[in-house]
């Protein structure tokens, strides 16, 4: 298949992934589901556009590097999510419906999807961490996990077909409900202790060997392909710091919800990262993006603690001149906190920059000095001594040399050899 061809399908995927994703929306609305408080709304509605995330993300990978699984793999969850949410629109859900009478061959087929196609939003992601971010494995020796992540669907697939029961998979345990299956000879007891034994030992161990094989990557790489897995090690990293708050802050109603928004934009910036690194669009800018995590994680945090404290001093303080329910202490601890925003966020860039960033802080320092400097010097020779001082500390080049704009050749003012 030629690349243009590969390119318009992905495409005409990607398009209708969208439309399923606006209608599914639509539909949302309509039934009121989107009736809650501004940030359950925008959880909503962040949930339903994760899988054509995928999709589009994956889709804008094949298109530009057609020959990167990468881009597939990405496509193949977001696709099975979509296809399972039109089969329930299309056919009516599993877990409302009441329970057949009669097993038809649609019925079946569409159980037998339903039973085994979750690992499809399982392997491709397990996979594409171990070809990230070239598209092919660290070594032939490897391809012992392929081979094993094919077995394990395929028993998948085959044990969905033959159970000798088959129902809906994941529906409330009052809905749920099973029928003879025609072709099954499967006992429950056999898939059960094989899924609960060897294939969930042989999940375990494709996993583990996914992760080994980026670590042993990340530790063998270096420039480009280095920064390209600093980005999904940082997607990762922030999707399970917010995972772990969100489980911390279970049932409380407030922040369990503002956290559940935070939790679906990890998981978006999951797909996003994995672009970034593979088509090195703004691939160096990884460090600022930190940066900037930090500061305003660091800053929001600060702000919302002294707008708390500062609304109960108010409160404490003259609540009883003013009542205890007066918005005097919320504007004055809003004037407060706006008055403090810019302050405390250089005061942090400032620290964060100091103590993780120190060779940026002192280059951008020492930049600063000279530009101060430059401002009143007049000697032009001392000037451009000056200059190339602060190339040679920031920048290191192995050769430097000034060039004054007027003169044909440029005008070396040190030695050009390397200096070390």
């Amino acid at each position: 298949m030629s690349e243009r061809i590969t390119a318009r399908i992905v495409w005409v995927l990607a398009g209708l992934a969208l439309i399923a994703t606006v209608f599914g929306l639509w539909s949302d609305a309509g039934s009121g589901m989107f009736t809650g408080s501004p940030v359950e709304t925008a959880g909503g509605i962040a949930w339903s556009m994760v899988p054509a995330m995928f999709v589009l993300t994956g889709a804008v990978i094949v298109s530009r590097q057609p020959r990167n699984i990468i881009g597939l793999l990405l496509m193949i969850p977001g696709l099975v999510f979509l296809a399972a949410g039109v089969i329930d629109f299309a056919f009516g859900s599993l877990e409302t419906g009441a329970q057949p009478t009669e097993l038809t061959v649609g019925l079946w087929l569409r159980l037998w999807f339903d039973n085994w196609s979750w690992v499809l939003l399982i392997f491709p992601i397990l996979h594409l961490i171990l070809v990230f971010p070239t598209g092919s494995l660290p070594s032939p020796r490897w391809r012992w996990v392929v081979w094993l992540e094919e077995a394990m669907v395929l028993f998948m697939m085959f044990s969905a077909a033959f159970s000798e029961e088959i129902g809906p998979l994941n529906v409330d345990e009052s809905l749920a409900w099973v029928l003879p299956n025609p072709i099954g000879f499967l006992p429950e007891e056999f898939f059960t202790a094989v899924f609960n034994s060897v294939w969930s030992a042989g999940l375990v161990l494709v996993a583990a060997a996914a992760l080994i094989s980026l670590v042993l990557r990340f530790r063998g790489a270096s420039g480009a392909e280095r920064q390209q897995m600093k980005w999904l090690v940082f997607a990762v990293a922030l999707f399970a710091t917010v995972y772990g708050g969100t489980i911390v802050a279970a049932g409380e109603s407030e922040t369990g919800s503002l956290l559940d928004l935070l939790f679906v934009i990890s998981i978006m910036g999951i797909p996003v990262s994995i672009a970034i690194a593979v088509l090195r669009f703004h691939l160096y800018d990884l460090d600022r993006v930190i940066r900037r995590t930090l500061l305003y994680t660091v800053l929001t945090g600060l702000l919302i603690g002294i707008f708390i404290l500062s609304v109960f001093l108010v409160q404490t303080t003259i609540g009883g001149l003013v009542g205890e329910d007066s918005a005097l202490g919320i504007a004055v601890s809003t004037l407060l906190v706006a008055a403090l925003f810019n302050p405390l966020r250089r005061r942090l860039q400032d620290l964060i920059d100091r103590r993780l960033y120190r060779s940026k802080y002192d280059a951008q320092r020492i930049i600063d000095q000279f530009v101060a400097t430059a401002r009143s010097e007049a000697d032009m020779n001392a000037l451009s001594a000056d200059l190339l001082d602060v190339v040679d500390v920031t920048i290191q080049p192995t050769v430097k040399g000034l060039w004054i704009k007027g003169s044909e050749t440029p005008v070396w003012l040190t030695p050009i050899p390397p200096s070390n």
